[in-house]
């Protein structure tokens, strides 16, 4: 449980695994990178998450651009090209299941990749996404996702 939220058992096994991994392979340093204006990153949940990890408590998401609905995603791509952006990484907080709620704006993706050049990079969240949603991301024209 994370601040009374309860956690599967499987993603916690999963949470515990890739720590280990990431420690074994960096050590436990943390290096965090942000996001320059060529490539930002926008929070699709604005500053929510449900998680709410020790390691970031959400104040990550404050530095972030927001678009917690699709017309504002598309109106800052649309911003960020006439800025000379080359891409854009879509991110936010994760539901309890661990998931970053990207599917729900596969539809402005679709039309920001049709009408733009931005390369668009999606962070799925710690939580794995199914079949389903991973063939409509696909045919949104994603060029990556990322956990």
């Amino acid at each position: 449980m994370i601040n009374n939220i309860y956690i599967d058992q499987e993603l916690k096994n999963k949470m515990e695994i890739s720590k280990k991994s990431r420690i074994k392979r960096f050590g436990k340093r943390l290096v965090i990178s942000t996001a320059t204006n060529c490539f930002p990153a926008i929070s699709i949940t604005g500053t929510f998450c449900e998680l709410n990890c020790k390691h970031c408590r959400g104040k990550l998401l404050n530095t972030l651009l927001s678009a917690k609905d699709e017309s504002r995603l598309e109106n800052i791509a649309y911003s960020l090209v006439k800025k000379n952006a080359k891409g854009i990484l879509l991110t936010g907080g994760c539901d309890r299941n661990g998931k970053v709620p990207i599917i729900n704006f596969s539809k402005s993706i679709k039309k920001i990749k049709s009408t733009t050049d931005l390369i668009v990079i999606a962070h799925t969240g710690i939580g794995c996404i199914n079949e389903e949603e991973a063939l409509q991301l696909k045919d949104s024209g994603l060029d990556g996702i990322g956990k």
